[in-house]
């Protein structure tokens, strides 16, 4: 009986010591406080399955309806070429060409912000800066800035041969009946302004185009405008004129023509050129010339321009591309012939004859680099 118990006992014993320790196992760790310094976490490698995506960026595209003059006009023409090679060669631009009433039309529908874009002069631009002449009164949204002068004209004199010995200089002219060019083109706007720079004093007759040369025929004018397009282009009413009557061209005396050169920087208007042409080169028939063997001139620009919401980069590739292509544009149309044998020095001539209205960044990127850039000149910002 005491065997039995001693080892009912043991067994006891034994299941008592077995379970607390299979307790303790059982139960988890204690925790351990350690100092350590924390790595970053490596990002797992994308997989060899899963292909990498890459955002495709798109150039964004500008486009711009730009304003010029009605259909037909040299204006018009000049930007629908000009429009074809920004199109073909510039595809972060694209150009459509809006007809206007010309342009002072063009450059308040731009200012309206009916436009992106406007045609504009220097006789223009002058007027748009300074609140007078056709804008006067106007009050603009936003301002047209220089951007690409494209082509010039040379503003003359015409009289009749029989008055070649009575007129011998404009300022000849002061008290008689001229007609002096419609009432709202630049190519008048011009021509009075070197008048009034003259003092000279007359009678304006306003005329419709195809009634110029019957009132110098008849003595109802005695001299009336006439003007070329970049040296060379007559306008139809000019063909016309001289097939229907005997013009001469009167060209302003040395003296008149150095008042003129003193006074166009202040006047924005136009510039001066002496002893341009030949009237032979001009015009079909025998037109005579009151001095000289060359005509002489006030010559005004003409424009197409934008204001600084168009990039400055837009600007600098456009005028490179137009630049580069400047002889196709001289094959297609001879306006574009001075513009093709000095870009660069009509951009310059542009703005020392309106040098007080601001000047694009892209227009002015583009000088700098060409090393013509003048300090005077103003950046548009």
């Amino acid at each position: 009986m005491v065997q039995k118990s001693l080892v009912v006992a043991i067994i006891v014993v034994v299941a008592i010591i077995v379970g607390v320790a299979g307790y303790y196992v059982l139960l988890p760790p204690t925790p351990t406080t350690t100092s350590v310094q924390t790595s970053p976490t490596a990002t797992p490698a994308t997989s060899a399955t899963t292909p990498k995506t890459t955002p495709v960026t798109t150039p964004t595209k500008i486009t711009i309806q730009w304003g010029t003059a009605s259909v037909g006009s040299a204006g018009y023409t000049a930007l629908g070429l000009i429009a074809d090679i920004i199109n073909r060669y510039m595809p972060e631009l694209e150009v459509t060409v809006i007809p206007t009433a010309g342009a002072v039309a063009s450059i308040k529908s731009y200012s309206n912000g009916e436009l992106g874009g406007c045609y504009a002069s220097t006789p223009s631009f002058t007027e748009l800066y300074s609140g007078t002449g056709r804008f006067a009164g106007f009050t603009p949204k936003r301002m047209p800035v220089q951007t690409f002068w494209a082509y010039p004209l040379e503003i003359t004199i015409a009289i009749h041969q029989r008055n070649l010995g009575k007129f011998r200089c404009w300022s000849d002219l002061k008290g008689q009946k001229i007609f002096s060019g419609p009432a709202g083109w630049d190519v008048g706007v011009a021509l009075r302004a070197a008048l009034s720079a003259l003092n000279i004093t007359y009678e304006h007759v306003e005329l419709d185009w195809s009634m110029v040369a019957d009132a110098l025929e008849r003595g109802t004018i005695v001299a009336t405008i006439m003007y070329t397009t970049a040296v060379y282009g007559l306008p139809d009413w000019a063909r016309q004129a001289e097939l229907s009557t005997q013009l001469a061209i009167l060209n302003p005396c040395p003296e008149e023509l150095e008042i003129l050169k003193a006074k166009a920087p202040q006047l924005g208007v136009f510039d001066v050129v002496e002893n341009y042409v030949s009237p032979k080169e001009v015009f079909s028939t025998d037109v005579k010339l009151s001095s000289g063997d060359k005509m002489s001139a006030v010559r005004f620009y003409y424009g197409f321009h934008v204001g600084t919401e168009v990039p400055e980069e837009i600007v600098y590739k456009m005028l490179k591309v137009l630049e580069e292509h400047s002889r196709e544009l001289a094959e297609l149309n001879p306006m574009f012939r001075l513009l093709a044998s000095d870009f660069v020095g009509m951009q310059v001539r542009g703005i020392e004859a309106n040098s007080m209205v601001p000047i694009h960044p892209g227009l002015a990127k583009f000088l700098k680099e060409k090393g013509v850039w003048k300090g005077e000149w103003k950046i548009a910002t």
